[in-house]
């Protein structure tokens, strides 16, 4: 993201962040809906299915003795509706799966960009976290402190942002410094053990090692993961006094209008 223009970067941030969540509960309210239609469609899939593994000579060459599998599975029906509930759990599952991913995403991004814009607000907040990067004597010589600092800033924010949130959302403290009792969005406390705790529960559900939890506690995430991204957000203007460009998009839109 750009930094040039401290104002749209901030506005960006936010608004990014609101939309995605806003994205992904439109998304799930959808998909919710269309559980009846998508359950009919599924059902009679698999009745047809049922029935012909039962009676189509063509499954001869696959299974043996077919009518007493499938009674043993409880008949057509009961094989039928089996797969099918299997298919909406599946599909209840990928959405709430997509949900933590896209959200858990767009926190990641926030915070990238967050340290990105305290930095370029005040390189020399950060100078006790790169106080220990090695910098050739030379250069000491040639260069002057201000832009050795912001490149040895640039290689600390890049090599940062390879590293987990947990340790951006620790950067953005260090250089911030809420004051105790700081508090930043209403509802909401920051709880790093929490972050962790989603953060390990993307990485296992890319990674197939559990099964997603219940929706409900899906949701709670998704409210957790927006709203400590608008916590260090807010942290900022509590830290720098920087505001939102309510106008950006219309110049994105209409750059050659005099905004």
């Amino acid at each position: 993201m750009d930094m040039s223009k401290p104002e749209t970067t901030y506005a960006r941030i936010f608004f990014t962040l609101i939309r995605r969540q806003a994205d992904t509960m439109t998304f799930r309210r959808l998909v919710r809906a269309g559980e009846p239609l998508s359950k009919a469609q599924a059902s009679g899939e698999d009745t047809q299915l049922a029935n012909d593994i039962l009676k189509d000579p063509k499954y001869d060459e696959y299974f043996l003795d077919r009518q007493k599998a499938v009674e043993f599975f409880g008949g057509t029906e009961a094989l039928a509706n089996s797969w099918t509930q299997g298919k909406i759990s599946t599909l209840r599952g990928i959405v709430d799966l997509a949900s933590v991913v896209v959200m858990h995403s767009a926190l990641d991004a926030a915070l990238t960009d967050l340290c990105r814009l305290a930095a370029t607000m005040k390189p020399s907040d950060w100078e006790e976290r790169i106080s220990d990067k090695q910098i050739k004597l030379a250069s000491v010589k040639t260069t002057p402190y201000e832009t050795l600092l912001r490149e040895r800033l640039y290689d600390h924010l890049a090599a940062l942002e390879k590293e987990s949130m947990l340790k951006r959302t620790e950067a953005l403290l260090a250089v911030c410094q809420p004051p105790a009792g700081y508090v930043g969005v209403n509802g909401y406390t920051w709880d790093r053990t929490e972050l962790a705790r989603i953060d390990q529960l993307r990485h296992d559900l890319i990674h197939g090692r559990l099964a997603a939890p219940p929706p409900t506690e899906v949701e709670l995430d998704i409210e957790f993961l927006v709203k400590t991204g608008l916590y260090f957000w807010t942290m900022l203007n509590a830290k720098y006094h920087i505001k939102v460009d309510l106008l950006f998009e219309l110049r994105d839109r209409f750059p050659s209008a005099p905004f």
